[in-house]
């Protein structure tokens, strides 16, 4: 987040601070969000957090990410050195989390185990392609709105462009599984 001039941004020292838990949260939660509010999928996210009682956090991490806990409970996992970090991203890994808690609503189940007769494979496989497409989306809105490309430069060296273009290019979901598909099978 070298990009921004907030205290978040400006830090450049290695926080120190009890357990996991990230001793900039505040901040953190408040630039990813405050980013994520700039876009339409964004705002649909953030809406959906609130409706749903959502709650945020930021734990110290080796690299941005996130993790879901619960329905109700997501982390935003952040460096302790901040000044390294890409706000877009960590706005990104707000907005998938987000869309992780909401899959269920829309269809998407989570995937148990333990559970017989649930094809693991097959959820998780859905809940991968529904992620990657919701960060495609919201790259694409940040590109529009911002006209930054770092997170579809992201995309591109997590191996997704012929995916991205293929979202972009308004392919049916059947092909975009397809693509996912050969694009595993080729790792």
């Amino acid at each position: 987040m070298s990009d921004m001039l907030k205290a978040f941004g400006t830090t450049g020292s290695t926080p120190t601070g009890p357990g996991y838990a990230h001793p900039l949260t505040e901040d953190i939660i408040r630039e990813a969000s405050s980013l994520l509010m700039e876009i339409p999928e964004g705002r649909r996210l953030l809406e959906y957090a609130k409706k749903n009682d959502i709650t945020f956090g930021a734990i110290t991490g080796r690299q941005p990410s996130y993790q879901v806990t619960d329905s109700h409970h997501l982390f935003l996992i952040c460096p302790a050195n901040t000044k390294a970090v890409d706000l877009e991203e960590m706005a990104c890994n707000l907005g998938i989390g987000i869309r992780e808690i909401e899959q269920p609503s829309v269809g998407i189940p989570r995937a148990v185990t333990g559970i017989a007769g649930q094809d693991l494979e097959r959820i998780t496989f859905n809940h991968m392609l529904d992620i990657i497409i919701e960060m495609c989306k919201i790259a694409d809105e940040f590109v529009a709105v911002k006209g930054s490309t770092k997170l579809v430069d992201r995309i591109e060296k997590l191996g997704h462009s012929e995916l991205h273009r293929g979202i972009r290019s308004g392919l049916p979901h059947q092909e975009l599984a397809n693509i996912l598909s050969k694009t595993i099978k080729s790792v």
